[in-house]
């Protein structure tokens, strides 16, 4: 299910996805990638504050919704600069971090993120990619991030990114 179709359940109270063993049982699923099956210390979350960064509104919009429906609670950041302004006052155990955006990109916030002390350097950081080139995970990686995600997205990889690796 595309994340724009989730949107319009989400905005006519319709989205009722998952009851609370579904969402058990499908984070409790066995890693089915090499990346997931490298990490013996993945963990499975549960409800938590989850930052969503995106320039986008529309797409900060959706995410946030989809977070909140499933229990998170949900920080939004219109653009990098504004999320390491944030991270020291919300703690948020996760963020969802555009790579392309005005102001301070989604790389350099992730930098400065790494920076800083313990505990915050060690957020989960998952980077939102728009496109589909190998190189960008690679580049999000490389600049800190646990892993990346693909616009459009899919549900399905929204929730496998909620069982990820803490930060090396």
């Amino acid at each position: 299910m595309l994340i724009k179709d989730i949107l319009k359940l989400l905005i006519y109270g319709k989205f009722r996805y998952f009851k609370n063993e579904d969402m058990d049982n499908n984070l409790k699923e066995q890693p089915n990638n090499e990346n997931d099956k490298k990490h013996s210390d993945t963990r499975i979350v549960g409800p938590m504050t989850i930052m969503v960064v995106e320039n986008d509104p529309d797409t900060r919009l959706l995410i946030s919704m989809l977070l909140k429906n499933l229990g998170h609670a949900v920080i939004e950041a219109p653009n990098g600069q504004k999320a390491v302004e944030l991270v020291q006052e919300v703690k948020p155990g996760m963020i969802l971090m555009d790579v392309h955006m005005p102001v301070m990109d989604g790389f350099a916030a992730t930098k400065r993120i790494r920076e800083m002390d313990e505990p915050y350097r060690s957020i989960i950081i998952i980077g939102l990619v728009a496109g589909a080139v190998k190189d960008d995970c690679e580049k999000c990686r490389n600049a800190g991030m646990n892993d990346c995600i693909f616009k459009p997205f899919r549900l399905e990889e929204i929730l496998g990114k909620l069982k990820v690796s803490p930060a090396a």
